[in-house]
């Protein structure tokens, strides 16, 4: 079981930090029968490793998804019996399991949600109400693996609840510009005094294989800070959102270096960095973009950027895309 089998997003908690939402007016039958309303302490959810006001997950036809696991502690000192349902335009296409629940007091449960692309390519909206909650779901599917089958970065910053404008709403757009959309001319940060360098993968639609993500630094030596696994590990992990890293986590932390760095992710034809004059095989100008986040999955962020790399030359700045956190940029 991987990091997104915990993967929980659910309202107003920072990405990666444990968290301990009460459902209020949670409403339970018990078993004999008798409706009622259980307390805010009944219910717990739970997540070691990311949250947010919305759910987000992805698909590819025909193929094996990893979809989200949510895991429900009941902490109350009665059995708690929940039904799940999903509701809105697309609801039909999403799939609970289990669709019910009994859980004994003091135990845990777990629910899958996944996504079903058999409408076909493009976005799914709908809204998962289990326990008195409303939590938006969000969906991207894909006809196949790969190539014009990939949603553009536009769709996948909207699936993720990112309001930002990318530059445009076509698959590839432009390498030579120096700004698309709301992008920065920010090749280079530093960290915070104090805080640890968050870096959670939140998107990546590339060829398969390993994928290296690390940083550059003043001297122009690399480290590297993790490893996007392959889809033979993961199902769908070079196609998909929020895909597992090697060491089956779903985020990073790291002290912040000393001086200015860059970022970078090592492809399967060369290295892309957020500095364009770092040097490359690519025959690109930008082999990254970088976009400021101040909003991610309806919750605010400060000092948080949206780093999307291109590993080829055709612009979609989705082969993997990063959130990191707690960076302040170094304006040129």
């Amino acid at each position: 079981m991987g990091a997104k089998d915990f993967r929980y997003l659910f309202a107003g908690r920072l990405p990666g930090e444990y968290f301990e939402h009460m459902l209020n007016h949670c409403r339970v039958l018990l078993l004999f029968g008798f409706p009622l309303f259980c307390h805010a302490e009944d219910l717990l959810l739970s997540n070691p490793v990311f949250s947010g006001e919305m759910l987000s997950v992805s698909a590819v036809k025909g193929q094996e998804s990893q979809g989200f696991s949510l895991m429900l502690k009941n902490v109350s000192g009665k059995e708690l019996e929940l039904d799940a349902v999903v509701t809105g335009k697309d609801a039909r296409w999403f799939e609970i399991v289990p669709e019910a629940m009994l859980i004994g007091s003091g135990e845990n449960a777990v629910m899958k949600v996944s996504l079903n692309p058999e409408k076909g390519k493009g976005r799914y909206s709908a809204v998962l109400e289990i326990g008195g909650q409303s939590v938006p779901l969000e969906g991207i599917a894909l006809e196949a693996f790969e190539g014009k089958n990939e949603p553009p970065l536009a769709e996948i910053a909207d699936a993720l609840g990112l309001k930002i404008d990318v530059g445009g709403t076509e698959l590839h757009m432009s390498t030579e510009e120096d700004r698309l959309g709301d992008s920065l001319a920010l090749s280079h940060f530093r960290g915070i005094a104090g805080k640890m360098i968050r870096v959670t993968p939140v998107a990546r639609f590339s060829p398969t294989g390993d994928l290296p993500f690390g940083i550059i630094s003043e001297g122009g030596k690399t480290e590297k800070w993790l490893d996007l696994a392959d889809s033979n590990e993961f199902p769908d992990n070079h196609q998909c959102l929020f895909p597992e890293m090697k060491s089956g986590k779903g985020y990073i932390e790291k002290a912040a270096p000393d001086g200015m760095f860059s970022f970078y992710s090592e492809g399967h034809k060369f290295v892309s960095s957020t500095d364009p004059a770092f040097p490359s095989k690519a025959k690109i100008k930008h082999k990254a973009r970088v976009y400021e986040v101040k909003e991610f999955q309806g919750r605010p962020l400060t000092d948080a950027f949206l780093l999307g790399f291109e590993e080829a030359q055709n612009g979609d700045y989705q082969d993997c895309v990063f959130l990191v956190e707690n960076v302040s940029p170094v304006t040129p």
